[in-house]
């Protein structure tokens, strides 16, 4: 028997290491810590994530800097998602979504310039993708203020006058006040409309929105009568996140009374429905609060180290600030996904407060559900 053997040589896109799927784009191997592929300001093409593959670069940053990082990719081959590790390895900004691309933006704060490092990995790490990588560095139209980074756990902050702060792009400023039960917090945020669209609101100690200032104008008040003792989380943030602005903050804490007489979490114009794309709950114009469950947590989840009880921020019930830093993030995620372990003693109804995927119990399931959202 006689038969024709016919032999093509061809570039193999497969890495080979045994058979596992990944991907080897030019910059491969950048997986590991010391693994970086040292990056340049410019638009990188046909690069590769497959499975759970990381993709590591490292971006030299100064102080003031802008950052802004996009991946543009089709999330019908793969969820692509974005982290930023400052110098010393901490989480310092992520992009996290369900949709096509991503855009992380990050302001180097004044004396923490040096070598970041940018992670780009697939959610669950499934799917096969290619993207494309934009790096961008600019100065920063505001400069970072005294305070950052502080978008992942809040600043503790004693009643008094803090001026000179800023809202950067994406930036999210929490602060923290310590308060007694039957003391009164008045809080007042100075800014221009015209530079940036500014919000504030109050949680307190158990995670539950107690105040909000929203409206279409310059400066946003909001204050709250403590019912419990504990630390109060004072967030600023932009409405539309992109913009930038420089504001003053004013805390103010009295012995009860009704201060000045504005004690419904608001300045009376809620915006929630009159075309700022519902940056308010309440739409009806009067200021008010939304009810909340109450929380069923009195501190941080069993075995965790974390600023504090989880909270919920949008009163559906659900508490996606697992580690209660005032922020929810990819680090909620993550903090769930390594606790789950030391989650055995949760009552039924912390169980009900983190079940995500409303099966009935808090397992990896609820990891993914709360990393979609």
């Amino acid at each position: 028997m006689t038969y024709d053997l016919t032999v093509t040589v061809a570039d193999d896109p497969w890495n080979g290491t045994g058979g596992d799927g990944e991907w080897d784009d030019r910059f491969e191997p950048n997986d590991r810590p010391g693994e970086e592929t040292p990056l340049a300001p410019g638009t990188y093409a046909d690069l590769r994530i497959t499975g759970a593959d990381v993709d590591a670069f490292a971006l030299e940053l100064a102080a003031g800097d802008l950052l802004t990082a996009v991946a543009n990719f089709s999330t019908a081959d793969a969820d692509l998602d974005l982290a930023l590790l400052a110098p010393g390895g901490t989480l310092v900004a992520d992009a996290v979504s369900t949709t096509d691309d991503e855009t992380l933006r990050y302001v180097v704060p004044a004396g923490a310039g040096g070598t970041y490092v940018l992670l780009v990995e697939a959610f669950r790490g499934e799917g096969d993708a290619v993207y494309a990588l934009s790096v961008d560095v600019e100065p920063s139209p505001v400069p970072a203020d005294r305070f950052e980074p502080n978008d992942l756990a809040p600043t503790p902050l004693l009643p008094g006058s803090y001026d000179d702060l800023t809202v950067t792009p994406d930036d999210v400023d929490p602060y923290g006040v310590d308060l007694s039960a039957g003391q009164r917090l008045d809080v007042a945020v100075t800014f221009s409309y015209a530079d940036a669209d500014l919000d504030v609101f109050v949680y307190a100690p158990n995670g539950s929105l107690v105040a909000e200032g929203v409206s279409e104008t310059d400066d946003e008040t909001a204050s709250v009568l403590a019912d419990a003792t504990g630390r109060y989380v004072v967030v600023v943030e932009a409405f539309d996140a992109p913009r930038t602005a420089a504001y003053a903050l004013e805390l103010r804490v009295s012995d009860g009374g009704d201060g000045d007489g504005d004690d419904d979490g608001g300045d009376g114009d809620g915006d929630g429905g009159d075309g700022d794309g519902g940056d308010g709950d309440d739409g009806d114009g009067d200021g008010g609060v939304p009810t909340v469950p109450e929380s069923p947590f009195d501190g941080p989840l069993p075995g965790m180290t974390a600023a504090g009880a989880p909270l919920d921020h949008d009163g559906d019930g659900l508490f996606e600030d697992v580690n209660g830093d005032g922020v929810g993030d990819l680090d909620d995620v993550f903090d769930l996904a390594f606790g789950l372990a030391g989650l055995g003693s949760l009552t039924p109804e912390q169980v009900a407060a983190l079940d995500f995927d409303a099966d009935g119990d808090v397992d990896l399931d609820d990891v993914f559900e709360l990393a979609f959202r």
